[in-house]
């Protein structure tokens, strides 16, 4: 053989390949919950691919409790709290810290409890050793998450390190401390990572930056499934999530068209007493059933407040990226059509004449061919393995231009 072909393999390449590959996420997701996020999908896929899945969920603490977190009623039961092996591959740990990241809306009085969070690190700071122990990739979400990113690579100094920017941090209404951490904890990580250009801007000086898009997993969606809506009459509306949900807006679209039904899947914190009857909250449903709906309606709901920043859900948001693939005409307030080209109405929200105006639009509107640029999750997978020592990705990854 010549020298071409016998490079030393890497020894992390090496390391992996004898025992298997170890990939730990930090994450504000829990294991279980009923509606996956789009990280448990690459957790799913790493696992078929034979690796292991440590999920480590963050940015909880007892206020988390006394606040009824929305988050924690995506779970069946209370969440327990430290170690649990769930399977052979999947290990996940949840803890409450004694606080967690949170905006109390004033720029001064978040500033003043700014040093609270080294509580918040502390904490984490004696667990995450002893999970990061083996990590080859380290996952890290937006959110709370990233205040640890410094800790983590301190305790996992040989794994390559990914930043996945899930969400805007801008829009989750998180203190100032957890944006500045996006922008100083970024040369830690070899990959930037987010779906869409809106929040890529953020990070343009950093070379490491990269569009990845999020995908749908092929194989749950084309399984057989019975259409949730027998027997029900007239068009049939349906909005998968309650995230930054506008209530008013919809509560405007179902008393206008009291023939169509109106279908919210997601837990409402409050429920309002006087929705119209045509607008039916369903709560926190399973993946499987929010699929279901999706792929028997007649609209996608994409009934996010209309407020600035929202438009980077069009590239991140579960929902709409699975009305793309059933080929639903969607519904929105026109920032979500900002930057993308969607089939669908846009509307000002909260006013009526310009909601029965984009009711109107849309009902001339039938489902069409499913968007051929909806991926499978197993691509993201493959861009974000890329990282790895060895490990080459054949699909194209680019930089925010």
């Amino acid at each position: 053989m010549n020298a071409q072909t016998t490079q030393p393999v890497p020894p992390i390449a090496r390391h992996i390949h004898a025992r298997g590959l170890r990939v730990v996420l930090i994450t504000g997701h829990l294991p279980l919950q009923k509606r996956k996020a789009s990280m448990q999908w690459f957790c799913e896929d790493v696992q078929k691919r034979g690796g292991h899945v440590t999920m480590v969920s963050v940015g909880y603490s007892w206020l988390s409790r006394w606040r009824k977190d929305r988050r924690l009623m995506q779970v069946d039961g209370r969440v327990p709290e430290g170690y649990r092996r769930l399977s052979p591959s999947f290990d996940a740990y949840f803890g409450y810290a004694p606080i967690h990241p949170f905006s109390l809306r004033q720029p001064l009085l978040d500033a003043l409890m700014a040093p609270a969070m080294a509580l918040f690190r502390g904490y984490w700071a004696k667990r995450l050793p002893a999970l990061l122990a083996e990590a080859d990739l380290v996952l890290i979400e937006s959110g709370p998450p990233i205040l640890l990113a410094d800790i983590a690579k301190k305790h996992a100094p040989h794994a390559k390190f990914v930043y996945r920017a899930s969400d805007d941090c801008k829009s989750l209404g998180l203190p100032r401390t957890v944006l500045q951490a996006e922008l100083e904890k970024a040369p830690l990580f070899d990959r930037i990572s987010m779906a869409g250009p809106q929040i890529a801007a953020r990070f343009h000086d950093f070379a490491q930056t990269r569009i990845d898009p999020i995908g749908v997993p092929r194989a749950v969606l084309e399984q057989p499934m019975a259409s949730p809506f027998t027997g029900q009459r007239g068009c049939q509306a349906v909005c998968a999530g309650t995230t930054q949900i506008d209530l008013a807006s919809a509560s405007l679209m179902a008393e206008a068209r009291p023939d169509w039904t109106f279908h919210i899947l997601g837990r409402i914190a409050r429920k309002p007493d006087d929705l119209p009857a045509n607008l039916v909250l369903h709560g926190e449903v399973s993946y499987e059933t929010s699929v279901s709906y999706i792929r028997y309606a007649d609209i996608g709901l994409a009934l996010y407040r209309d407020l600035p920043g929202i438009e980077y859900q069009a590239h991140h948001s579960n929902r709409m990226l699975l009305y793309r693939y059933f080929g639903l005409p969607i519904l929105g307030p026109h920032r979500v059509f900002s930057g993308i080209s969607l089939r669908g109405a846009g509307y000002e929200a909260n006013d009526a004449a310009s909601i029965r105006h984009a009711l109107d639009r849309i009902a001339t509107l039938e489902r069409g061919p499913g968007d051929p640029d909806i991926e499978d999750w197993s691509r993201l997978t493959d861009r974000l393995l890329s990282v790895l020592p060895g490990v080459h990705c054949q699909v194209e990854s680019r930089r925010p231009a």
